[in-house]
């Protein structure tokens, strides 16, 4: 009988594959001490962002642990605009570092490919390693291999962020309008703000992402169609057979043999209309607006809407606050599904976002994965890391809810947890989050939402196709953000046009390439 997991994760991504670097260190012996020396060890860290005060983390940590890790930690935190280039000069210098924050949309991907990271299966279900045991499932880690490889630990809390609007709540209540449950009562809300105060943004968006995606997918059998090397790709009922493989401004004829589903027409080619509709509600040359000061305008007050994860709800309403103490915030998600919060609306593939790996040239790998193993231990060693100094920087509520000091401490402790500390098993939501808000976070947390992904631990290999993928990817590019912020007039006839040139340098290449290596992972998956 087919396996089928009712786990959480998101869409299936590509993962596009380079080898534009040289070969970044070599394996070498561990030489580490075990859990219990007394011989102290220093493990250099890298993370990308902004980091408040985690000077006073790492002593307390170096304090708790003194008689059983006697790890120190030299953490070195670059700016995130930063941190890609610089994570690769440092691997192809071969700089010692023992533990680095990378993703997919960073360098993961690539240095996967020259095995430049530890393998690290050997510390997962583990015995000697309980906290790792406990907080990274067999079927977790798996899912998570990167080219077949378990090469990084996959750190996030939920297997989706789900993605919306951040919608001022006052203001709606103020023009007389009822709550917000599909887009036509949307644009009503972006009208009401029009006629009642003209100084007033109905909607900021930032320049790099635009609308986003404010008409979410909805198939009749979402396993059916799923992504794969930038293309969706439709399954035979039976899951077993690619049917057709399609894209952006494809032909009537390609369409055409989705005849039978619910995805009949090209959604990308909708969702563009949309956008075009939408665009005179936005800020003026918003694609000249960085995304920093598109936020800025609404935590001032300045706009109605604002698009968003869910995650970033409560630090969105404190700082609106600041500027507006009367303010309310409500939130509202694109997916139909999602926000009716139906069973099994979200496809899944139990896969992180983010990742911690140990480079090959480390030779320590044993003291990191203690460390790590250290902070999945217990809820007490995880919050330490996530949130701060107990009573201090965090107070506790129950036993999964959390609030800040009434007053913070000029030093209050400030870290992006999906970079180190995100797990399913330690989880802490602020107690001052909305009745309505807690229940999209818990939905978003019961593995009923989700339904496993048909193609859950296929990759695309694109290594044969870089001039293609190169080439095409250009001519989307030049596109995708004239598209993104509705300033196209016609995305129909822009995305066929697009389609047509793409095709003249290698977007058919690519396209039979994606339904090959997907049919293979199929046969091979049914065969078992």
């Amino acid at each position: 009988m087919k396996k089928r997991f009712a786990k959480i994760a998101m869409l299936l991504s590509v993962m596009l594959i380079s080898s534009s670097l040289v070969a970044c260190g070599t394996k070498k012996t561990e030489t580490t001490t075990a859990t219990g020396s007394t011989e102290p060890v220093t493990l250099k860290v890298f993370f990308s962002g902004e980091v408040k005060n985690m000077d006073k983390v790492v002593a307390e940590f170096e304090k708790r642990t003194k008689d059983t890790l006697n790890t120190k930690l030299d953490v070195t935190v670059i700016p995130s605009a930063d941190y890609k280039e610089k994570l690769k000069l440092q691997m192809t210098a071969g700089e010692d570092m023992d533990l680095v924050f990378d993703a997919s949309f960073l360098n993961l991907n690539t240095f996967a490919a020259q095995d430049a990271y530890t393998d690290l299966s050997t510390y997962f279900n583990n015995d000697k390693y309980p906290g790792l045991k406990k907080a990274f499932s067999t079927d977790y880690v798996a899912a998570n291999k990167i080219l077949g490889k378990s090469i990084a630990i996959p750190i996030t809390s939920s297997y989706t962020d789900i993605a919306g609007l951040m919608i001022r709540k006052d203001l709606r209540e103020k023009y007389g309008l009822g709550p917000i449950t599909n887009d036509e009562e949307l644009v009503k809300y972006f009208e009401a703000i029009k006629a009642n105060d003209p100084t007033i943004t109905p909607i900021s968006i930032g320049g790099a992402r635009g609308f986003y995606q404010l008409m979410g997918e909805n198939y009749e059998d979402p396993l059916r169609t799923v992504k794969a090397g930038g293309f969706n790709v439709l399954l035979s009922p039976d899951y077993k057979t690619v049917t057709n493989v399609y894209t952006a401004g494809d032909s009537d004829e390609i369409l055409a043999k989705n005849a039978g589903t619910k995805d009949t027409t090209d959604l990308l080619i909708k969702q563009y209309t949309q956008f075009a509709a939408l665009s005179k509600y936005a800020e003026k040359d918003s694609i000249s607006v960085a995304s920093p000061d598109a936020y800025q305008l609404f935590v001032s007050g300045k706009a109605g809407a604002h698009d968003s994860e869910i995650s970033g709800f409560t630090g969105m309403r404190d700082t609106l606050k600041k500027s507006v103490p009367t303010a309310e915030l409500e939130f509202y998600a694109y997916n139909p599904l999602i926000r009716n919060m139906e069973k099994g609306a979200i496809v899944s593939e139990y896969k992180a976002w983010n990742f911690l790996a140990i480079p090959a040239s480390s030779k320590k790998a044993d003291s990191a994965m203690k460390f790590m193993d250290w902070i999945f231990q217990s809820q007490a060693n995880h919050d330490l890391f996530e949130l701060g100094i107990e009573n201090e920087d965090w107070i506790a509520v129950g036993d999964d809810q959390f609030k800040l000091p009434d007053t913070a401490p000029a030093n209050q402790y400030s870290f992006p947890g999906f970079e180190l500390t995100w797990n399913s098993n330690y989880t802490r939501t602020n107690s001052s989050v909305p009745a309505e808000v807690k229940k999209y976070l818990d939905y978003q947390a019961n593995p009923d939402s989700f339904i496993y992904s048909e193609l859950a631990g296929f990759t695309f290999d694109n290594s044969s196709l870089k001039t293609e993928i190169a080439s095409t990817d250009a001519l989307y590019q030049s596109i995708y953000k004239p598209l993104q912020h509705g300033i196209v007039a016609n995305p129909a006839e822009t995305l066929k046009k697009n389609n047509a040139d793409s095709s003249k340098v290698g977007l058919n290449t690519i396209r039979a390439e994606v339904k090959k290596q997907v049919q293979a992972f199929l046969d091979k998956k049914n065969a078992k």
